[in-house]
């Protein structure tokens, strides 16, 4: 940790020597703390830090990335932050591993920053526009693409985090989408505009009579990625999938479906008795398997069947889920695509239950809870780093 906040009075504190190894700890125990308060004299922290832990309510650290179970901090970015949208993943530095880029909020300012995917390390990080976290964003080719409530486009170049050009629509932005050298956006009001990635030239996109226009999906805030798209109930017939109460035993209210031909997973409840987590795999319209998601437990579990989420990498397909005391927090359940086999159930964290997003990409999980973003291995599902952190 490089930075304590009181949970009590609210004081920040900086941690000096925070790149001297810490010791390993036993499991569930807290962290260790060493504190080196300014010497600024006399400060309330003084008197208040033995009665706060006297109490048990403890030092809450706002900002850490645990690599291998030790705190380190992220340089560059301070207070709360978290990330606002489902996990985009792009390489930023060459290294041919996918990196984190998107928007985070610390204290009142909206950054763009990008993360090495390898380590969490910050790559770098650039102010965003004022209110940017109100509109919607998007990676597409080497720009991230950020369009506010008024329809200002702004892109960043992801290698660098430089502003690239600038823009603006018509209205808000509602989706985004590639087609060769070009990104093109779709406004609220229905019209298509084409943005050339390398030059920001605007022009508009010529429909030919069809409603959409013939473009490659991407990273974007509306819980889509370039291989996968979540879905509600109302799209399963156009996605040859079984409608809200055709699957006995089941619920189904939402659909991770692939962009290309494969296998689709419905996601929902038991539909009858106690509500409890459900998935089921579909391909070409025929069910291959129903199975309840949680490993252990079910009633001690919680469902909210119109937010739950998943991901796959068309081999497994992973779905979070959380646990009904506040205390017990987010499990993840991974399962073999084809034959629903549960290759492992593990825990995540033990704090709040609030999903943002998750991605799967090079053989790792990228899950954005309510301010951080848990990044775990796709083989047995064991942490490799966290970013932010959860409380």
């Amino acid at each position: 940790m490089t930075e304590i906040l009181c949970a009590y009075c609210g004081t920040l504190a900086q941690v000096h020597e925070a790149d001297r190894p810490l010791p390993p700890r036993a499991p569930d125990a807290g962290p260790p703390m060493v504190v080196h308060l300014p010497a600024r004299g006399p400060s309330p922290l003084l008197w208040i830090v033995p009665a706060v832990v006297g109490l048990g309510i403890g030092l809450m650290a706002v900002l850490r990335s645990t690599v291998g179970g030790a705190g380190v901090g992220v340089a560059g970015l301070s207070g709360t932050w978290s990330f606002d949208d489902t996990p985009m993943l792009a390489d930023a530095n060459g290294d041919g591993v996918p990196d984190v880029i998107g928007h985070v909020e610390s204290g009142d300012v909206n950054y763009l920053a990008a993360f090495e995917g390898a380590t969490g390390k910050l790559l770098w990080k650039s102010e965003g526009p004022k209110e940017s976290f109100k509109g919607k964003r998007a990676i597409v080719g080497d720009v991230f693409i950020v369009v506010d409530e008024l329809g200002k486009v702004q892109a960043t170049r992801i290698s660098n985090g430089t502003p690239a050009w600038a823009g603006l629509l018509s209205d808000k932005a509602e989706s985004f989408c590639r087609d060769g050298s070009s990104a093109i956006i779709e406004a609220s009001d229905k019209t298509f505009t084409r943005f050339e990635l390398a030059t920001g030239k605007k022009s508009a996109v010529d429909l030919g009579g069809k409603k959409q226009p013939a473009c490659a999906p991407v990273y974007q805030t509306r819980d889509e990625t370039p291989t996968y798209q979540l879905i509600d109930w109302p799209e399963f017939k156009a996605h040859n999938l079984p409608e809200l109460n055709n699957l006995p035993g089941m619920a189904a209210h939402r659909a991770l479906v692939p962009a290309s031909p494969g296998i689709g997973f419905q996601l929902g409840s038991k539909d009858t008795g106690t509500q409890v987590a459900m998935v089921a795999a579909v391909e070409n319209g025929k069910v291959l398997w129903k199975e309840v998601v949680p490993g252990i437990e079910p009633l001690k579990t919680d469902v909210n069947v119109t937010t739950i989420i998943a991901a796959s990498d068309g081999a497994k397909v992973v779905i979070p889920y959380g646990m009904r005391s506040s205390n017990d927090g987010v499990r993840m359940a991974c399962f073999d695509a084809r034959s629903g086999t549960r290759l492992w159930d593990m825990q995540v964290h033990k704090v709040s239950n609030v999903d943002q997003g998750i991605t799967i990409e090079a053989g790792r999980i990228y899950y954005a809870s309510w301010t951080a973003l848990y990044v775990l291995s796709m083989q047995d599902g064991k942490l490799l780093y966290e970013l932010g952190h959860d409380f």
